[in-house]
């Protein structure tokens, strides 16, 4: 059994602590907020306030912080005050094990997070103290169930002995779930990754339903059937594999055709539109970057929505 301190006690926080506490492991929560103290303190469980954490002894710290967007734009200043927490508490243990659980751009945990810790704590990295980011990927409404039962459990990390006690944590508990290792920047961009695919294919569906409402069907029966014979939809390893632009007799003609046809209508389905774009530009970048094609003096150029080569 670990002691384990959370850091950061929203959702995210106490469905990790609450799920960590169900495999065996004595859990100290941490916040910033009197109120979700005093919530935490009423069921029972040992919560501080950033201050009093630093006297708490734990063998690993996950910190699970809100990173909200305003303006555009992610910040990110919770994320490095709980940093700061954490630096504050690293001589506590004899090689302490700090557990990133928040979104963050791609480039943080290496570029601002370890940075911090060092600076704050005059501890190294990989000779002190560990670093690792482990990407939630929990439901709201049901984010406990998801941290017990994960599709998926993603380790970024950059030292052999932070990787092996978080390896070791998920592994007493969840022998067969697969475990993705990597280093940081995938690590988070696989979280936004995810995000973003769902939020995409969110807006493809609303942007379908949305021409269907201008024909007259019912755009949830179309998207029920399409979802079971679009290989996109059944096939996990359909089109994940980046550089290799739709072609085909299929996909090409089908997705300006439908554009056409939905412009006819006065439907703008921007989305489908940027589809197209992508596509194009992807098939001219790689055919471009071709060996063979730099060797013709082959230079892509756009023709009616596909891509085709033309001489120099």
């Amino acid at each position: 059994m670990a002691t384990i301190a959370i850091i950061g006690s929203g959702v995210v926080g106490q469905a990790t602590g609450r799920g960590l506490a169900e495999w065996g492991h004595d859990i100290v929560f941490c916040d910033r907020d009197a109120a979700v103290l005093a919530t935490l303190r009423e069921r029972g469980e040992r919560a501080f306030a950033p201050d009093e954490l630093e006297r708490v002894h734990t063998d690993l710290t996950f910190v699970s912080v809100s990173t909200p967007t305003v303006d555009g734009h992610i910040h990110i200043d919770a994320l490095r005050a709980a940093a700061r927490t954490a630096a504050r508490r690293l001589a506590l243990g004899e090689y302490p094990v700090i557990v990133m659980r928040s979104t963050a751009p791609p480039g943080t945990t290496a570029n601002i997070t370890i940075p911090l810790l060092e600076e704050e704590s005059g501890l190294t990295f990989g000779r002190d103290f560990s670093v690792c980011y482990n990407p939630e990927f929990l439901r709201e409404a049901c984010a406990l169930e998801d941290f017990l039962k994960p599709w998926l459990v993603v380790i970024g990390a950059e030292d052999e002995r932070g990787l092996a006690a978080l390896r070791a944590l998920y592994a007493a508990a969840l022998p067969d779930v697969e475990v993705v290792v990597t280093d940081f920047t995938t690590a988070e961009m696989i979280k936004y990754a995810s995000n973003l695919l769902n939020a995409t294919k969110i807006s493809f569906t609303n942007e379908l339903w949305l021409a269907c409402r201008r024909l007259g069907i019912d755009g949830n029966e179309v998207m029920a059937a399409a979802a079971q014979s679009a290989e996109a939809s059944w096939n996990p390893a359909y089109g994940i594999k980046g550089g290799y632009p739709y072609g085909g007799a299929c996909l090409p003609k089908d997705t300006v055709a439908f554009y056409a046809f939905a412009r006819s209508l006065g439907l703008s389905m921007e989305l489908l539109r940027s589809v197209i774009d992508v596509n194009e530009r992807v098939a001219e970048l790689v055919q471009w970057e071709s060996p063979l094609a730099r060797q013709r003096g082959i230079a892509p150029v756009r023709t009616g929505g596909a891509t085709a080569p033309a001489r120099a």
